[in-house]
């Protein structure tokens, strides 16, 4: 049995926890109202002098209406910021039409054996949520994707501290698992409605339950992830079941290697690796891997099926992108080992390279 390149990957994870302590804007504002009462007190005519000197001490300096307007713009900038740390509502929403040649019987064995590939129409991404800090240092956040009918599932629910010693950010919950830009990156943020084939059938399930450390390095060249994942996906029953939960262990290291500074981030080069270990029981099929191509079909059309006798997965991944101006090409490949315990070990393979340009001038 060859040895497990990527065992060594699996890094223990010490857990920082804070205090929370939440101030509230109504304790800001109360704050402000009884400084204004104390300090007009002292300027109105009527009412006692503010004491000149004290025994021992040097005069006391005088309250102006300037120190005043001082004092009420630090409140204000207080319960701002404060207000800044509430929970935010967010969502998003896509749509996707995918059409299908109607005489094509090259693809009738490809959609799961139809002999008519149907068209699609409706939401791609349906999703609602809330993020927001709890204090200086922990964040949140929650997010529900509705765009399978009746059957919502979680994407995001995770609980996370910041500004920690060493760790820098440490999050627990229902996390995307860090392997390949595409899985890590937002949808949002990708070219295409679709992610590529080759990561849909590398990391199929990209969120995972678990635990996840980022940071980065001080100049921001660098930064990285790593975290432990349960391989059983809590997606739509909020839970992982079974004895046997396959800890799956990912990281990855990217860098920026080049940066434009004068065209204001018009031109950049990035590249990052990926790896991952994953443990697995034997007595339990494997998944396999499969995809489907960006225009999403019903089924996938690249399946291995369930692979046998599997006791342990790795994978390994690098990519890269080139933006300049206008043009952007970016690009990644991918590899995964199955080991197994009486039968010979497999591996599989895939990649992909796009590339876009912006016709109204903006830049990725």
């Amino acid at each position: 049995m060859r040895v497990r390149i990527f065992q060594a990957l699996a890094i223990a994870l010490g857990v920082a926890v804070s205090n929370c302590g939440v101030a509230t804007a109504q304790d800001y504002y109360a704050d402000a109202a009884t400084t204004s009462v104390q300090i007009s007190d002292y300027a109105n005519p009527g009412v006692a002098a503010q004491p000149t000197s004290y025994p021992g001490t040097t005069a006391a300096p005088a309250v102006t209406d300037d120190f005043d307007a001082r004092v009420r713009a630090i409140v204000n900038s207080e319960v701002e910021s404060q207000l800044k740390k509430g929970p935010q509502a967010f969502g998003k929403i896509q749509f996707g039409l995918y059409g299908f040649p109607q005489t094509d019987a090259t693809l009738f064995p490809l959609e799961t054996g139809m002999t008519d590939p149907a068209t699609q129409a409706g939401f791609r991404r349906l999703r609602f949520g809330l993020k927001g800090d709890v204090n200086d240092n922990m964040k949140y956040k929650v997010e529900i994707d509705f765009s399978n009918g009746s059957e919502t599932r979680i994407t995001d629910a995770w609980l996370g501290w910041k500004d920690l010693p060493n760790l820098q950010e440490l999050r627990l919950g229902n996390h995307t698992q860090p392997f390949g830009m595409e899985s890590w990156g937002s949808s949002s943020h990708q070219m295409f409605v679709e992610r590529n084939l080759s990561n849909r059938a590398f990391n199929p399930g990209e969120r995972r339950f678990g635990a996840i450390v980022l940071g980065h390095s001080q100049d921001q060249a660098f930064n990285w992830q790593f975290g432990a994942f349960a391989g059983n996906g809590i997606a739509a029953s909020g839970s992982s079941f079974g004895d046997n939960q396959e800890i799956q262990i990912v990281s990855r290291l990217a860098s920026t290697v080049w940066y434009d500074e004068g065209s204001g981030g018009r031109g950049y080069a990035h590249a990052a690796l990926s790896a991952a270990f994953g443990d697995h029981d034997p007595s339990v099929a494997h998944g396999g891997y499969a995809a489907r191509p960006s225009i999403r079909p019903r089924g996938t059309w690249y399946n291995t099926g369930p692979i046998a006798d599997v006791e342990a997965t790795q994978m390994l991944g690098v990519e890269g992108v080139v933006n300049v101006g206008k043009v952007q090409v970016w690009g990644a490949y991918h590899q995964a080992w199955a080991e197994r315990v009486a039968a010979n070990d497999l591996s599989f393979q895939g990649g992909h390279v796009s590339a876009s340009y912006f016709i109204t001038g903006e830049h990725s």
